[in-house]
């Protein structure tokens, strides 16, 4: 009897379920779908120009595949209200990327996307690992990673440029496929330690790309040009900026000191110059360029161009004095930190000698005009700016006290004020003052913009937050005492 129940019963496996690979596809389509790449079917041609001083944005979205993490990031040129991209209901038509490659309006580029200069793309997207110690380094994940993303590209009829990056991040080693109006694009890509020999003509490259065509009878090509020489090393010619005065300030300071900050890079930030010399838009049959003779004279070509390379974070004198400054803000500080520990006999005052002072205050003497400053005898032993010098330091920032104007009449000066006039004629200072306008920021020579000069010095040169707040207790004195005594604040 058992023996014929056993028959009866029978394994049924579930194929509905999905895998693992079916939920990545799953999500890839997703993703496209939520930045509408299905509906960016057609696009007005690219301006001159464009793909270099448009505005370039990013979408980010990660993807799991199993355990292992991806990030799908979508570049692509902010169109212009004037230029928006386009719903084409008819999917027959070819994708414009295949337009953006052939224009010849954005040759070489030289501030984009590696794949923006190899390939004019104005969009695209990019699927890579989310951690760089993470690569996708054999050739079974290769294929699958291509194959999902083009099965997503055809269930979603997506005509936008799908590229993934292998091998290591550094390598910048991309394959990608885009599809529409019945045509496949293959992005290919093969890295060589060293270049073959007949690569390295123009003839040489034009037979393998006539070869990849593989018609009869090919039309003359046009071909653009570009050699770009790397100077990296220039030991013999100094950095001709004079390094910025590192030393603290000293007692014998003046307002020409105190008026300014130190301004300039403490090296040379300047990594790579790169010059470029560019034949563009010529057919092939008008140059000779083989293993035996070429016409690339680099001296006579009709384009040059030049750019640097500088370094990401370099090290500049005013962005630490205003970084040091600003961390103020940030942090949180008691009044012993700021005043120095309060003596227990402080504590035991007479509150009646505090209702006095109260009811009958005494008139504070002038800070400048007395010849000395007056403070809590407790704290005198803790100030870090000398008497002499904050007496400077507060003539600056109140220079109606100064027996001479405080304003520097030196040669060095007059220089200084005659360049930015120079300066101030041309168009990109001009650009800079439209910029700057909108600053929340004190007017130029005000007391308030005294007054935030001479906090920086204070706390770069005479003991950081203890001297701010030595500075701050005696403004604040000379204040009171212009307010008591119906004194006119300076400009």
């Amino acid at each position: 009897m058992s023996s014929e129940e056993d028959q009866d019963v029978f394994e049924i496996t579930d194929f509905t379920t999905a895998s693992e690979w079916e939920r990545f596809i799953s999500r890839i389509e997703e993703v496209f779908h939520e930045w509408k790449l299905p509906q960016h079917n057609s696009a007005p041609p690219l301006k001159k120009g464009e793909l270099t001083e448009g505005v370039w944005l990013e979408k980010r979205e990660q993807l799991m595949f199993a355990s292992f993490q991806f990030e799908a990031v979508h570049h692509y040129l902010k169109p212009s209200d004037a230029t928006s991209l386009a719903t084409d209901d008819d999917n027959e038509c070819l994708p414009f990327c295949l337009s953006d490659m052939m224009s010849r309006e954005n040759d070489f580029p030289p501030k984009a996307h590696c794949l923006v200069r190899w390939y004019g793309l104005r969009e695209f997207v990019v699927i890579h690992p989310a951690k760089a110690n993470d690569a996708i380094m054999t050739e079974d994940r290769t294929k699958m990673l291509l194959s999902s993303v083009t099965i997503a590209i055809n269930n979603t009829s997506c005509q936008v440029p799908v590229f993934v990056q292998l091998q290591q991040m550094r390598q910048k080693y991309y394959l990608g496929v885009c599809e529409g109006g019945g045509v496949r694009t293959s992005f290919d890509m093969i890295h060589l330690h060293r270049p073959f020999p007949q690569l390295q003509h123009m003839q040489g490259l034009l037979q393998l790309f006539k070869g990849k065509m593989a018609l009869l009878a090919v039309p003359p090509v046009t071909v653009s040009i570009r050699f770009t020489y790397v100077l990296q090393d220039w030991s013999p010619c100094s950095w001709p900026q004079p390094p910025p005065e590192l030393d603290e300030l000293g007692e014998d300071i003046t307002p020409t000191d105190i008026g300014r900050l130190p301004c300039g890079a403490l090296e040379d930030p300047i990594l790579e110059f790169h010059l470029s010399v560019t034949w563009p838009c010529f057919f092939e049959n008008t140059i000779i360029d083989n293993d035996v003779h070429s016409d690339l004279n680099p001296v006579l070509s009709p384009k040059w161009s030049m750019r640097m390379r500088t370094s990401e974070k370099p090290v500049c004198s005013m962005a630490d004095y205003l970084k040091e400054f600003s961390n103020i803000l940030l942090g949180y500080y008691s009044e012993n930190q700021l005043l120095g520990n309060i003596s227990p006999d402080d504590n035991d005052m007479d509150v009646t000698q505090a209702l006095d002072k109260l009811a009958h205050p005494k008139v504070l003497p002038s800070l400048l005009s007395q010849g000395g400053l007056r403070r809590p005898s407790r704290f005198q032993d803790q100030w870090t700016i000398s008497e002499e010098v904050l007496i400077k330091i507060l003539q600056y920032i109140f220079p109606d006290s100064a027996p001479t104007p405080a304003e520097p009449d030196c040669d060095e000066w007059k220089d200084t004020v005659n360049s930015m006039n120079d300066v101030q004629n041309r168009a990109a200072f001009a650009r800079i003052q439209e910029h700057v306008r909108s600053f929340k920021s004190a007017p130029m020579g005000s007391l308030t913009w005294r007054l935030a000069l001479a906090m920086c010095h204070v706390h770069h040169s005479y003991g950081g937050l203890a001297a701010v707040a030595q500075l701050w207790q005696d403004f604040l004195l000379e204040m009171r005492h212009r307010w008591e005594h119906n004194y006119t604040l300076p400009w």
